[in-house]
């Protein structure tokens, strides 16, 4: 990218047309008037992959990450309705996340997959015997 980038300040005014097609949202920006944006809802599967490449090119441009599933983590859920394992490239699986009516697939080593298949079904035990004290 070239010229002048403006500072991302928030996505704002978000909608919905009556049909479920299309998203509305505003991009707010420091220096310049918003932005009004229409996209078929199909796309944010496609934003959030774009995104997350993005996002992980930076990740391996700072240097190692911090130390996965350890401390207070500070996320913002988002609601998901299935989870689904595929097959994927050759040595790796996808994790297929199902959000309202579009899919999210995120690839990992068969290996890490494995590794994780004992803890993650003892997890989902526990957390399904808690009471709950979290919306």
């Amino acid at each position: 990218m070239e010229g002048r980038l403006e500072p991302f300040l928030r996505f704002s005014e978000g909608n919905v047309t009556q049909d479920g097609m299309r998203i509305k949202l505003r991009v707010e920006t420091a220096n310049v008037p918003p932005l009004d944006m229409e996209f078929h809802y199909a796309e944010v599967a496609n934003m959030v992959q774009y995104l997350a490449k993005l996002a992980s090119v930076a990740s391996e441009r700072r240097g190692p990450p911090k130390t996965f599933g350890t401390g207070a983590v500070d996320v913002a859920p988002i609601p998901a309705t299935q989870l689904a394992l595929m097959l994927g490239a050759p040595g790796k699986a996808n994790l297929v996340v199902r959000l309202s009516d579009f899919d999210l697939a995120f690839e990992l080593p068969l290996g890490a997959l494995q590794s994780a298949a004992p803890s993650f079904a003892q997890t989902v035990e526990t957390l399904a015997a808690e009471p709950k004290t979290k919306n």
